[in-house]
This record gives C-alpha cells, sequence and structure tokens, in this order.
C-alpha cells in the first residue's frame, strides 16, 4: 500500500503543476465585452419610471428612436 502512495502522490503533484502552467497561457480578454441593449417593449417601460435627469444621451436617443411611435 506504501508503494502505491509513493506512485499517487508525485503523479498528483505534476498534475497540479500541469494545470497551473496551462492556466497561466489562457488568454485573458484585453477589452471589455459589450453588452447588447434589447430596446423592447419592456426596455422602453423601464425608462419611462427611470427619471429623465439620469437619462444618458445613448439612452435619449434609443429611447426617441425605439419607443416613440
Amino acid at each position: 500500500m506504501k508503494t502505491l502512495w509513493k506512485l499517487i502522490v508525485p503523479v498528483g503533484i505534476v498534475l497540479s503543476i500541469a494545470v497551473l502552467v496551462v492556466a497561466a497561457f489562457i488568454p485573458v480578454a484585453d477589452e471589455p465585452v459589450e453588452v447588447q441593449v434589447v430596446y423592447d417593449e419592456p426596455w422602453c417601460e423601464a425608462m419611462m419610471l427611470k427619471p429623465g435627469k439620469e437619462w444618458g444621451e445613448e439612452e435619449t436617443v434609443a429611447f426617441s428612436e425605439h419607443c416613440l411611435q
């Protein structure tokens, strides 16, 4: 039984090191992923509840294009 542990422990250590080495080379995104906003009816309703002074320029333009018909 001691012989089996002598084999398992080094293999576990080698696998742990291999995982760390592989993880070190996983690329990390330099730029944040853009979230695509869906300008649907629920979005329009949520904007109507949001005070106008809190609206950004993009929200104002999107609201006028997608919600005022």
